[in-house]
């Protein structure tokens, strides 16, 4: 819900336990209010009490549907993925953002996307996800790089940079791919579970790629993830 209306509906609450009140009547030596009937008074406290009451609660309630939805994501999942792999809604999205995970029939390659309401929270989220800082420049083309810890940025001729992308090798010894979408505000992070396997891991790799209008323009983030 808008947030004026919000702060309207507190104040009708406001102003109607206001008119309760008045209504219980008032004299003074230069004004005199009559006191109005009982049920009719009540009534109107009581709606006051609801309007405060519920106007209180949805400014302090976070409202979802300002954000992005799940299937707002589910848009940008290439089928040429969810034609091998299975994707459902993630419980443990990041703030502000919703997360699909799809996964492989063996387990072997999952995907996490996280779709973000605007490009700078996606940017903080990728670079607090990979540190890029600490990162060095490469190709992530080779198990060497995956192992050292890369990053770097890609494009097409359209556009010079569509996203950051950085790689690692995880605790499991597993290859990981994280990079940004920024025609969707899109993060997407991708595993694959043989680390000898780079050239298996680029093969389907492009199928992770969001996909979407072809007229979406990379956003452009206040602050780049630290090259």
């Amino acid at each position: 819900m808008p947030l004026a209306i919000e702060i309207l509906l507190v104040l009708i609450g406001i102003l109607l336990l206001a008119l309760a009140l008045i209504g219980s009547g008032i004299s003074r030596r230069l004004m005199t209010i009559p006191r109005m009937h009982k049920w009719p008074r009540i009534v109107i406290a009581v709606l006051g009490v609801v309007m405060l009451v519920g106007g209180g609660w949805l400014l302090m309630t976070p409202n979802e549907k300002d954000g992005p939805s799940y299937a707002d994501l589910e848009d940008h999942i290439p089928s040429t993925l969810t034609s091998w792999m299975t994707c459902e809604k993630h419980s443990e999205a990041p703030e502000g953002a919703v997360e699909a995970v799809c996964t492989s029939s063996d387990g072997a390659q999952t995907v996490y996307y996280s779709l973000f309401p605007e490009v700078n929270s996606m940017q903080a989220f990728y670079a607090k996800s990979v540190a890029p800082e600490e990162l060095t420049d490469s190709e992530c083309s080779s198990v060497e790089d995956f192992q050292t810890g890369g990053k770097t940025t890609y494009g097409n001729d359209e556009f010079p940079v569509l996203g950051d992308a950085a790689c690692a090798v995880g605790s499991d010894d597993s290859l990981w791919m994280t990079y940004t979408d920024r025609r969707f505000n899109i993060v997407v992070e991708a595993n694959h579970a043989e680390q000898e396997d780079v050239s298996g891991f680029f093969d389907w790799m492009n199928d992770t790629m969001p996909v979407g209008s072809a007229d979406s323009t990379p956003a452009t983030p206040t602050q780049t993830a630290a090259q």
